[in-house]
């Protein structure tokens, strides 16, 4: 991480000034990796940071005192539900991060004690969510079992209604064929053979009925021929429903891809841009801060040369 920093002659600290060619040389003999100026701001946001973090932080404490100079740079202000800023106008630089003692005063006692509060709310949190996925996931277990029996059912079901009345006219004549051979008893009179009806009525051999030919090989044959090219139209049916829903799912994904693509693209293009602006930001903030000591230096030689200022 790029962090120019520079002492004066005027602080507590040894003079030392900032150089990012030989900060750069360092990384690369350390670590073998050239830093990024840049890519902290770009990343968290510098200034910005408070948007940064309520779009993509949560579960965050930040713990400021008051008496702490780093404070000023730090977060002093609620940013969302779970990024909470607790400030203390006594607190000193992480004093509540220090073992606790009995000479702890009581809002030091109170800051840690609502830390704890807060961080066990998040755990409380974390296994209440836990535990509805799991219902949820359940419920989707349960809902897809209970689908599959419904698909058997309604297999079953079709399979009956179409094969259905051909088992039960079957069923039906042999139950007569049963009925018959066991109510009628062989013939034992001396009576003449009956007449067939052919005889009787020879027109009779020219009509159609539909109940004859029950037993007949060449129409049992017809209707299970009529059975498979019906089985197999529903085939063919449910076979072009499945290409037409593996078509529509082939079309939504591919443009779910496409729209992807095009977000990060213009993520890509957003984040460039960013840190463009930020390095425009950082070039005019630095020309500002040369523009003013060029300015402080001219007002005090005019103060020199006995400029009294307006």
């Amino acid at each position: 991480m790029v962090m120019p920093m520079t002492c004066s002659n005027e602080s507590m600290f040894p003079p030392s000034s900032y150089d990012y060619k030989v900060f750069a040389e360092n990384c690369w003999t350390k670590y073998g990796v050239t830093p990024r100026p840049h890519w902290i701001t770009t990343e968290y946001g510098g200034h910005r940071i408070e948007q940064v973090l309520k779009r993509s932080g949560g579960n965050i404490i930040f713990s400021n005192g008051m008496q702490d100079p780093w404070s000023r740079g730090g977060v002093l202000k609620n940013i969302s539900a779970t990024i909470t800023a607790l400030v203390t106008e006594k607190g000193a630089h992480h004093v509540d991060f220090r073992s606790a003692t009995k000479e702890d005063p009581e809002w030091l006692v109170q800051q840690r004690r609502q830390e704890v509060e807060i961080i066990q709310k998040w755990i409380d949190d974390e296994i209440k969510g836990e535990r509805e996925r799991e219902r949820e996931r359940e419920m989707s277990r349960r809902s897809g079992a209970c689908l599959r029996c419904c698909l058997v059912v309604f297999a079953v079901v079709s399979a009956l209604c179409v094969s259905g009345p051909a088992l039960y006219w079957k069923f039906k004549k042999g139950l007569k064929h049963t009925g018959a051979s066991s109510v009628c008893s062989p013939c034992v009179c001396d009576c003449p053979p009956p007449l067939s009806l052919i005889k009787i009525a020879p027109g009779l051999a020219n009509l159609s009925v539909t109940d004859c030919g029950g037993d007949d090989p060449d129409l049992k044959e017809e209707m299970g021929k009529q059975f498979v090219d019906l089985l197999s139209e529903e085939m063919k049916l449910r076979e072009t429903v499945s290409k037409e829903h593996n078509h529509h799912i082939n079309i939504t994904f591919a443009e779910a891809r496409r729209i992807a693509s095009l977000y990060q693209k213009e993520a890509e293009k957003c984040n460039t841009a960013t840190e463009t602006c930020e390095q425009a930001r950082e070039r005019s903030e630095a020309l500002w801060l040369m523009e003013k000591k060029v300015t402080s230096l001219w007002e005090r030689r005019a103060r020199q040369l006995g400029w009294d200022g307006e």
